[in-house]
Order: C-alpha cells, then sequence, then structure tokens
C-alpha cells in the first residue's frame, strides 16, 4: 500500500491505525504487513463517492501504472484487476486487452460466467472507440464467439438468464 500512497510510511500507518481504531476498516495482519478492507460495503461506497470523480480516476490510474511496473505477476495472474483499474481510469483502449486476458484465463478455469463478464466488459469498451482500424483489431474472433457460445451451453438457465438481463441493461444505458 505505501507504494500507492503519497504518504510516507510511518504517517500512512499512523491514518491507517486511527481508521482501524474508529472501526471503519479490519486489519489483518502485523502493521506493516497487514491487508486492510472496509467493515461494511456501504463505509467504502461513501469514502469512494466522497472523492471527485477526476480524483478517483488519478487515483485508479496511478494504481494501474504501480501495477504494471511493480508487480507484473498480478497484473499477469489477475489481468482483471489492472483491467477494472485501467478502465476506471478512463484508459479503455488500454483496457481492452486486459479484459479479454481476464476472459481469457476464466475460461482456462471454466469459470463460464466469470469469463462472460469479463469479455462483455471488452465489449462495452470497445463500443466506446471511434469506428476505425482499432476497433476492428479488437473485434472477437470465430474461435473467441465458439469458446463462448461451447460455454454457455454449460451454465444453468437461471444463470443465462441473469446474463442476458445484464446485457440488455447494460446496452439501454
Amino acid at each position: 500500500m505505501s507504494k500507492l500512497s503519497v504518504l510516507d510510511e510511518e504517517t500512512l500507518q499512523e491514518e491507517l491505525g486511527r481508521l482501524v481504531q474508529a472501526e471503519l476498516v479490519y486489519q489483518r495482519g502485523i502493521r506493516r504487513h497487514a491487508t486492510y478492507s472496509f467493515k461494511h460495503a456501504l463505509i467504502q461506497d461513501v469514502a469512494y463517492a466522497s472523492l471527485l470523480r477526476s480524483a478517483r480516476q488519478q487515483n485508479h490510474r496511478h494504481i494501474a501504472q504501480v501495477l504494471e511496473a511493480q508487480f507484473p505477476d498480478t497484473a499477469e495472474t489477475q489481468p482483471e484487476v489492472l483491467a477494472h483499474h485501467l478502465t476506471e481510469a478512463g484508459l479503455h483502449e488500454n483496457a481492452i486487452d486486459y479484459w479479454y486476458r481476464a476472459g481469457q484465463h476464466a475460461m482456462e478455469r471454466s469459470a463460464n460466467t466469470e469469463a462472460i463478464h469479463h469479455l462483455h466488459k471488452r465489449l462495452m469498451l470497445l463500443e466506446t472507440l471511434p469506428e476505425t482500424r482499432m476497433q476492428l483489431q479488437y473485434a472477437f474472433t470465430p474461435d473467441d464467439l465458439g469458446e463462448v457460445i461451447a460455454a454457455w451451453e454449460h451454465i444453468p438457465a437461471a444463470v443465462r438468464a441473469g446474463i442476458v438481463a445484464m446485457v440488455r441493461a447494460s446496452r439501454q444505458a
């Protein structure tokens, strides 16, 4: 966390300690090697919403840069994490490739619903690009579509219905 913060290590630890004492976050592990999580999703939502959009985008951009530069293993093994931060930073062209990788990783693990979600995110970002060679470059290949359709057959009907509803809703938004 210290690699992402503008605070020095000591100040960061003090501020995290205050959040723990105020019972806003949980601390797991010893101070410098601890992980932190909000005690409730609503607290996280309020904290996130209190940031200006430009500040949120800058934070996501910074996290994405740190992940790519200093944690390439995370970018390789969890491309959806980097894709999320790139997307939220407004760096859609960069995020497209990572959503594709995330979809491929999920298909390799037979996590079909997850794969569809990641590939859907990719499609939504592709739709934001101008109709140029870039958009054509990132279009699905017949093999990609074949894999998704084959995976579709193994997803329970209720889950398929939910996915179809989610896609329809996102296209209407």
